[in-house]
């Protein structure tokens, strides 16, 4: 009998069994596990990996940190443990931090493509100047050159061209991102609203109808939507929508419309 064999066979099955649990999003168990498989060989850098990200989805955010590092002490060149682990530093705020580790992933893996999404949506959302944006769509050119059926990475160089009025190449990533999930209610909002720059009412009206379709709860697509109707001279549609949306109340509708009317 070769129990080393055994044992190491045991512990790969344990680590299965959490990266099962940890993707099924059963993540305590998946932490258990992980933690077993630690506590039996402490130099696995990929499980600490797993752990870390089953901390991050879990929101504890200083484990995940610790994990991840303790994954880049082992494999130094662990590309995708800086890319996490920068997630990680931004959701807390260490920006500088969060922006050394998606340089270092990209250095050590250039076809790392989560590592040029996250850099990407940290230039995109961090700040609105157009260098960051233009920076942002570069990392986000990149990231689909490497994998062009991500629709996330479509949708949100969408919304980077949309801040920069590039309503034309916003509408062609809306577009491809719908194409590839076509349930996605940001994008449809986000289209709507490139539309409605470019003032063609009738194509945001759909979008945001289709928006409103998958979440109805959502005011601000109510919001948008009334004011589309309003340009279309649709007055009794634009006050339903309003008054949806808790823009104006329900008595004030004739005298809200009137001032609006007057101001297309």
């Amino acid at each position: 009998m070769n129990i080393q064999q055994d044992l190491i066979d045991t512990v790969q099955e344990i680590v299965t069994r959490g990266f099962n649990y940890l993707d099924q999003g059963h993540l305590d168990t998946a932490v258990a596990l992980f933690t077993t498989v630690i506590d039996l060989e402490p130099d696995r850098a990929v499980v600490y990996h797993y752990r870390g990200e089953a901390y991050y989805t879990q929101g504890a955010f200083d484990n995940a940190i610790g994990d991840f590092s303790k994954a880049i002490a082992i494999e130094p060149n662990f590309a995708e443990a800086y890319s996490n682990r920068g997630l990680a530093y931004e959701v807390k705020g260490e920006l500088d931090l969060a922006i050394q580790d998606y340089n270092t992933a990209i250095r050590l893996n250039p076809h790392e493509t989560l590592a040029y999404y996250n850099r990407a949506r940290f230039y995109s959302f961090g700040e609105e100047e157009e260098i960051a944006l233009d920076l942002a769509i570069q990392d986000y050119n990149m990231a689909i050159k490497l994998d062009r059926y991500f629709v996330n990475a479509y949708h949100n160089r969408g919304l980077s061209y949309l801040m920069l009025e590039d309503f034309d190449r916003a509408v062609e990533d809306f577009d491809m991102a719908i194409k590839l999930n076509p349930n996605l209610v940001n994008t449809y909002k986000g289209r709507g609203m490139a539309y409605t720059f470019m003032e063609k009412f009738e194509r945001a009206v759909n979008d945001y109808s289709k928006a409103i379709e998958l979440d109805p709860d959502d005011v601000e697509t109510y919001r948008d939507r009334g004011k589309a109707w309003m340009h279309l001279s649709k007055w009794e549609k634009a006050a339903a929508d309003l008054i949806a949306a808790g823009e104006i109340p329900p008595e004030d509708v004739v005298a809200a419309l009137s001032v609006s009317e007057s101001e297309l």
